[in-house]
C-alpha cells in the first residue's frame, strides 16, 4: 500500500552502520587519528594548492559524525543519512541485497554514503572529481580496516570502456545538477552498470509540473532539473522503470518541512540493455 507520510523505518540500521566508525574500531592510534582528521576538517585546503589541471573548491569536510572521542561537522550535516534512508524506506531498496554487490558510490564527497554501504556489506568504489578528497577517503578506509573500500580521483564522464558492467548499483547522489551535459554523465553511468543493475540519484530540482529546468547558481556549471526533466534525463541515458519523486509523490520534491529541505528530488531506474541511444550525444558513446 502508499505510503502518505515519511517513513523512517532504516534510521537505526543506519546509524548501526555508521556506530562502527568510532575510535574504538580503530587499527591506528587514536589521537593520532583524531589530529589528522581534525586537521583535514579545521584546515581545508584552497584552490590554489590543488593538483594543476582539476578545478573544485578546495577541500571541504561533508558530513556530520560522531568519531565517539571527538565529533566533527561537515558542509552538509546528515544529509547523507537522510538521502539513504529515503530510498530504501521509500523506493524498494533493501539494505540487505547491498551484501555482497559491486556498487559506485559516483561523486562521493568525504565518504560519508560509503561508510554506510561498505558496512552492509558492498564491495565500494568511492569515485570523486577532486584529487583532495581521494587520501581522506584512503586514510578513514585503512584507519578502520575497510578492505572492500577502494577510492579513486575520476570525473564521472572519464568512465571509460574499463568500467563497463562493472557494478551493481550506482549511487550519484547530489551530483547531477553540478554537470555540465548531465545527460552525457548519466550515460556514462549506464554503461558501468550490469545488465538490469540500479541507479540511485538525488538532485536539487525545482518545483515545476513540466519538463523544465533552471540554470545553477552563478559561477556554478549544470542545471536544476523538475522532477519531469530528470525523468527525461534519465530515459535519454538509456535508463528504464523509472521512478521520480519526493518518495510519497511521483514526480514531486521535497517540501519545507522535510528533512533534505525544500526542493529536493530522488529517482531510481533500471539499466535497459536493449537501449538504443539517439543521436546527439555531446561527446562519442563508449562502444
Amino acid at each position: 500500500m502508499p505510503k502518505t507520510q515519511l517513513s523512517y523505518a532504516s534510521l537505526p540500521l543506519i546509524h548501526e552502520a555508521l556506530s562502527y566508525y568510532r575510535t574504538p574500531n580503530l587499527r591506528t592510534d587514536p589521537l593520532a587519528f583524531q589530529a589528522r582528521i581534525e586537521d583535514y576538517v579545521h584546515n581545508p585546503i584552497p584552490v590554489a594548492a590543488q593538483t594543476p589541471g582539476h578545478s573544485s573548491s578546495g577541500f571541504r569536510w561533508a558530513q556530520d559524525h560522531d568519531f565517539g572521542s571527538f565529533q566533527v561537522r561537515g558542509e552538509l550535516g546528515t544529509r547523507h543519512i537522510w538521502m539513504l534512508s529515503r530510498f530504501f524506506d521509500h523506493f524498494g531498496a533493501q539494505p540487505a541485497w547491498l551484501a555482497g554487490k559491486d556498487v559506485l558510490d559516483a561523486g562521493c564527497f568525504t565518504g560519508g554514503v560509503s561508510w554506510i554501504l561498505h558496512w552492509l556489506g558492498a564491495r565500494v568504489h568511492a569515485l570523486d572529481f577532486n584529487p583532495q578528497n581521494e587520501p581522506v577517503l584512503k586514510y578513514v578506509a585503512d584507519s578502520f580496516g575497510l578492505d572492500r573500500m577502494q577510492a579513486e580521483t575520476r570525473s564521472i564522464y572519464d568512465l571509460d570502456a574499463r568500467y563497463r558492467s562493472r557494478f551493481d548499483a550506482v549511487f550519484c547522489l547530489g551530483v547531477v545538477y553540478h554537470l555540465s551535459d548531465p545527460v552525457l554523465g548519466l550515460r556514462r553511468l549506464y554503461h558501468v552498470l550490469k545488465p538490469g543493475g540500479t541507479i540511485f540519484v538525488e538532485s536539487r530540482s525545482i518545483n515545476h509540473p513540466e519538463r523544465m529546468c533552471a540554470l545553477n547558481d552563478p559561477g556554478r556549471f549544470g542545471f536544476l532539473p523538475s522532477p519531469r526533466a530528470l525523468h527525461v534525463w534519465l530515459e535519454q541515458a538509456g535508463f528504464r522503470d523509472i521512478r521520480v519523486g519526493d518518495g510519497i509523490t511521483p514526480l514531486t520534491v521535497t517540501g519545507d518541512r522535510d528533512p533534505m529541505g525544500p526542493n529536493r528530488c530522488f529517482a531510481v531506474a533500471a539499466k535497459n540493455p536493449g537501449y538504443v541511444l539517439p543521436p546527439g550525444l555531446s561527446a562519442a558513446d563508449l562502444t
